[in-house]
């Protein structure tokens, strides 16, 4: 009797690690993580003049509408443009310290951004960049469209605008708290 008992539970636990084993073999359907990682990666490496993670984290070409007018970034204009930034970066002094704080930075812009679903392997994240000094001044925002292709999501276009988002229209924007009982 105890060799069947010590049998079923054996069995019970090879059961449920074979369970275990095959829920955590499963793929993640959330794919909200990647999406943040491949902003993040284009965010911070266009803010510190990281050419390399700019282009791991995007599509070339990618779109950049600014102000209403359209323009595209292939690799070498990317390149061009970051180098000016990298080089600016190197010029001012930057300290590891000061690039740490950067990119903790950079990772609280990207986890505060609201991400919205056009599609299945489509995705918009409106980030707010730089937040008025009052509240009258209103934010300066940036929306980046990402796209899921061959099982990654890239950055493909990048829209932002010179002046910064007016006060009452972030206002309108909030949602409003539910009265309801």
């Amino acid at each position: 009797m105890r060799r069947i008992a010590t049998a079923l539970a054996l069995l019970a636990l090879a059961l449920c690690g074979a369970l275990y084993a095959q829920q955590a073999a499963k793929p993640n359907d959330d794919p909200e993580p990647d999406i943040r990682r491949a902003a993040f990666g284009y965010y911070f490496g266009m803010a510190t003049g990281d050419a390399d993670g700019v282009l791991r984290a995007s599509a070339s070409p990618v779109h950049i509408l600014r102000d209403g007018a359209m323009a595209q970034r292939d690799e070498k204009k990317l390149r061009a443009l970051l180098d000016c930034v990298a080089q600016r970066l190197t010029a001012t002094g930057v300290t590891p310290e000061e690039r740490g704080k950067m990119a903790a930075r950079a990772v609280a812009v990207i986890d505060a951004a609201t991400l919205q679903y056009i599609g299945a392997r489509t995705a918009t994240l409106a980030l707010v960049v730089r937040a008025g000094a009052t509240k009258a001044d209103g934010d300066q925002m940036m929306e980046l469209v990402l796209h899921q292709s061959g099982g990654k999501w890239h950055v493909v276009q990048e829209i932002t605008d010179s002046a910064a988002v007016p006060a009452s229209r972030l206002e309108a924007a909030e949602p409003e708290a539910d009265t309801k009982p």
